[in-house]
């Protein structure tokens, strides 16, 4: 707080246009963050109940609910926490469930954003522009997946976000890493190669949702 000033103003009171503008200054923000909040567990335009009116997953092939989701939601829970990494890395996700579960960082100035459609599926390639003594684990290009997964390129990031086609795989996640890879859990490294995968899929087993890890 600024030192008391010598001067004193007169007192008036605010104008009834003024206190609504600061009514709206501060629920705004509030209802923003709810949103966004949501956005992170929740795929667009779906509920997060699994009801009878539909489930928490809905596409042109297949409606799941939660219930149903639970393996992958548990695979992307930051107690599965994992790392990645490569030169280049490509990200192959179902759009209905990770377009609200995956996240991408572009660092402005050093990191270039081009941002594609090709039919119905959803491109972004990341690609570092700055000199070795730039690049950094929090420069680079770099992906979030769900609360678990974090995806870093030395060099181009390549994401790809499919639209599901196929009712026996509603849910997708292949991630490759390709140039001097390697994987692990925190400060553990579990894989070192010229290429290494990891991600899984969704496939009904017996009348039961199973989550089938890839690259394990």
């Amino acid at each position: 707080m600024p030192a008391a000033s010598r001067f004193r103003l007169p007192v008036r009171l605010p104008s009834l246009g003024l206190l609504v503008l600061g009514l709206l200054t501060l629920v705004l923000p509030l209802g923003l963050c709810a949103c966004q909040a949501g956005g992170l567990s929740r795929l667009s335009g779906a509920g997060g109940s699994s009801g009878a009116a539909g489930g928490r997953y809905r596409s042109d092939v297949v409606n799941l609910t939660d219930d149903d989701l639970a393996p992958v939601d548990a695979y992307l829970h930051a107690s599965n926490r994992q790392w990645i990494l490569g030169d280049t890395v490509d990200i192959f996700a179902s759009k209905e469930y990770f377009s609200g579960m995956l996240t991408m960082n572009a660092k402005i100035g050093l990191v270039h954003r081009q941002d594609t459609r090709a039919g119905d599926d959803d491109l972004t390639v990341l690609t570092f522009i700055g000199d070795k003594s730039q690049a950094s684990a929090m420069v680079n290009p770099r992906a979030l997946v769900g609360t678990a997964i974090t995806v870093t390129a030395r060099k181009t990031l390549r994401v790809r976000m499919a639209k599901t086609t196929d009712a026996s795989r509603p849910v997708q996640l292949r991630i490759v890493a390709r140039g001097n890879a390697s994987r692990g859990v925190k400060e553990e490294i579990s894989g070192r190669g010229p290429q290494l995968e990891l991600g899984g899929l969704l496939v009904n087993e017996n009348g039961r949702w199973v989550w089938k890890e890839i690259g394990g």
